[in-house]
């Protein structure tokens, strides 16, 4: 990896906290007499900087994305912790997001790096998503795996620019500072993970992708 792309790719993998970060302090800027507010804000920018230090520490000791440190966790409860971390980017955008889960979803993962796939691909949905929109995520566990599937409804792709759309710093989102990262190091956790994501998409149409994570390490490895 060039100096080039690991400034690309750390500005990417820190980029997107900070955003969070820059939303939930300005809404504690406008609730700061809502006391249960402000804490659960305050607990989740702890989380993030928390997640952003190790990050940096990542980058710095390696130039390419360190192996999963899995350990035993319950997708449900990260996949919800990021959905709440974005709600409010998604009120401001007019979008809303619904998340639906079913069955086991507990696997043998890297949580940071299972919460940064979940946090790219709800981005990369509403960055594209009309205003009066919806992000749909479905989390299903059956057969054997754990299935993420994440549909918006923006202008969708066609067959050129979805052959395209996992190959790092690739963007169709330049002019707005896009990375081209976003689906790149999701599909390098999926398979590091030992799992699969495919992008169905059609112009107009919206995007779906969908990612199955395999659950027979569960136990395995802990």
């Amino acid at each position: 990896i060039t100096l080039g792309q690991l400034s690309a790719v750390m500005a990417h993998e820190i980029g997107s906290p900070l955003q969070v970060l820059e939303g939930r302090a300005r809404s504690i800027r406008r609730n700061a007499e809502d006391v249960d507010a402000t804490q659960r804000t305050a607990d989740m920018l702890v989380q993030q900087v928390e997640r952003i230090t190790r990050l940096v520490e990542q980058m710095l000791s390696i130039s390419r994305r360190r192996p999963p440190a899995r350990r035993p966790i319950e997708a449900d409860g990260l996949v919800r912790g990021v959905v709440d971390l974005l709600e409010h980017e998604a009120r401001r955008r007019g979008v809303s997001l619904r998340m639906r889960s079913t069955g086991s979803t507990k696997l043998l993962a890297d949580p940071d790096q299972i919460q940064q796939l979940v946090l790219n691909l709800l981005r990369n949905a509403l960055d594209p998503s009309p205003r009066g929109s919806e992000v749909e995520l479905c989390l299903e566990g059956a057969d054997g795996q754990v299935e993420l599937t994440v549909r918006d409804h923006g202008e969708g792709m066609d067959d050129a620019l979805r052959a395209k759309a996992f190959e790092p710093f690739f963007t169709t989102k330049a002019d707005q500072g896009g990375s081209g990262l976003g689906l790149s190091v999701v599909r390098s956790i999926v398979q590091e993970h030992r799992g699969t994501v495919e992008l169905s998409s059609a112009p107009d149409r919206g995007c779906v992708v969908r990612v199955r994570l395999p659950l027979d390490d569960v136990g395995g490895e802990a």
